[in-house]
């Protein structure tokens, strides 16, 4: 019977490969203390640098630097103020909020829709774009104002344009009275002419300063040379 040898041990109480010259896991421990004790000797202000250079994403800093480079794009509003066309009426409703809102009518075309104009060349949002109203067309109708007269149209819109209660034929013009009730889709609509005071129809005529022509004197030519 072959009687089983003990393992070798370093100093330490380690068991060693008896292959082994030194042990191993003497060796990591002395490595990992001289990195240790290098990190402790290092310079403050190395390590202050090395901290700021490394920003976790969670740090105050690194989120202040995240809001100040993403702005939010600004909403547009009902108001939309880019168009430089004259207002001519409004569109007001009360089907989704309590407190009322309000939409601008222009002189010319004012598309009523819940989302793109798709009848013009280039496609873009709707004058009137009412996008969570799941009843209205994309483009469902259009009110028209041309010198002072008012028309409403059904784009060919899959629930009807209703006015005072009665559904409109598609694309065939239909007067709109001042105070009209309009049905679009589940919005409800109350339609007011908005006219500019008559002194501000048309700009004022330029002024031009007349200087009173003197006639010659009674009884001399003027043609005469003295």
């Amino acid at each position: 019977m072959v009687e089983a040898r003990a393992p070798r041990r370093c100093a330490k109480g380690h068991a060693m490969d008896p292959n082994w010259e030194t042990c191993s896991y003497c060796e990591a421990e002395e490595k990992s203390k001289q990195r240790s004790t290098s990190v402790q000797n290092s310079d403050p202000l190395d390590r202050q640098r090395t901290v700021v250079g490394s920003l976790r994403a969670d740090a105050p800093e690194a989120q202040r630097a995240t809001r100040a480079m993403g702005v939010p794009d600004s909403p547009a509003g009902h108001l939309g103020s880019g168009d430089t066309r004259r207002l001519t009426g409004i569109l007001v409703t009360y089907t989704w909020r309590p407190e009322g809102e309000f939409f601008p009518v222009r002189e010319g075309k004012t598309f009523i829709g819940s989302g793109d104009v798709s009848s013009e060349a280039n496609r873009r949002r709707c004058d009137v774009c009412v996008s969570h109203d799941d009843s209205m067309s994309s483009e469902h109708a259009l009110i028209l104002c041309r010198q002072g007269n008012y028309e409403i149209l059904d784009q060919i819109s899959s629930n009807g344009t209703f006015l005072a209660g009665q559904m409109l034929k598609a694309n065939q013009g239909t007067d709109l009275p001042n105070y009209s009730e309009i049905k679009t889709g589940s919005t409800l609509w109350t339609f007011i002419m908005v006219k500019p005071p008559a002194n501000q129809m048309a700009p004022p005529a330029p002024h031009v300063a007349h200087h009173p022509v003197s006639s010659p004197p009674q009884g001399k030519d003027p043609t005469e040379v003295r």
